[in-house]
């Protein structure tokens, strides 16, 4: 259903569709692109969550990237934890992929 075009018209999206990590990966790449969407102080990566593909991507489709911050976990004195909802979204406006992202910053000094 990937890369097949005759097996993929047989399938039930009726082309070919990219493959949900590639839209994942993309979604990645295209979140540290968007102003502020690291954080200031960001030290690295913590983890991604609750990743799901709900939405087949088509061939010629455009994608973006929607982040809302849901959550701020001061783990220790320092650092914290910004867990981040992420969408990748469609033309369409339908989410094609979503996960959530962890990342450790910096907090200020007590």
């Amino acid at each position: 259903m990937h890369t097949d075009a005759e097996f993929s018209a047989k399938g039930m999206f009726g082309e070919r569709i990219a493959h949900g990590p590639l839209i994942f990966s993309l979604g990645i790449g295209m979140s540290v692109q968007i102003p502020n969407a690291l954080p200031k102080h960001f030290i690295e990566a913590y983890g991604i969550d609750k990743v799901r593909f709900t939405a087949p991507t088509m061939i010629g489709d455009t994608i973006h990237t929607e982040l809302e911050v849901i959550d701020l976990d001061a783990k220790d004195d320092n650092p914290g934890v910004v867990t981040t909802q992420v969408k990748v979204v469609n033309q369409k406006g339908q989410t094609a992929c979503s996960y959530q992202t962890k990342a450790a910053v910096a907090r200020r000094p007590k």
